[in-house]
């Protein structure tokens, strides 16, 4: 990926959904939240070069993104799954908080509601 990005390429290109409350916690890193955002809206088991491709990101950063993203609970990091097979996923799985998901639900709360129901 080019280190330059265009005007014209960021206006032609998809926009990042990114949390107010994650931009004043973890300040950038809410770019690669957003990546991650426009690849799911659960979990995920991509590649961080895929996440660095949606976020419009450098590699490097974005692997030090997620890891403040997990230390600050806006993303929960469950390491190597396996494949239905058994197998080791050749990648971590990364799956949206409940701080996440509360901070895009325009009516707020609804995690806590779930979390009394269960």
């Amino acid at each position: 990926m080019s280190s330059d990005i265009s005007l014209l390429h960021s206006l032609n290109g998809e926009w990042l959904k990114l949390p107010f409350a994650a931009m004043r916690d973890v300040g950038p890193a809410a770019q690669t939240l957003g990546g991650i955002l426009a690849i799911t809206s659960t979990e995920t088991f991509s590649a961080a070069s895929r996440i660095a491709e949606r976020s419009r990101l450098p590699l490097p950063t974005v692997r030090r993104h997620l890891s403040t993203l997990a230390q600050r609970g806006w993303l929960d990091n469950l390491g190597r799954g396996h494949t239905r097979q058994g197998a080791s996923r050749r990648t971590c799985t990364h799956r949206l908080s409940c701080r996440t998901k509360e901070s895009l639900d325009p009516f707020g709360g609804i995690c806590e509601l779930f979390r009394e129901l269960s």
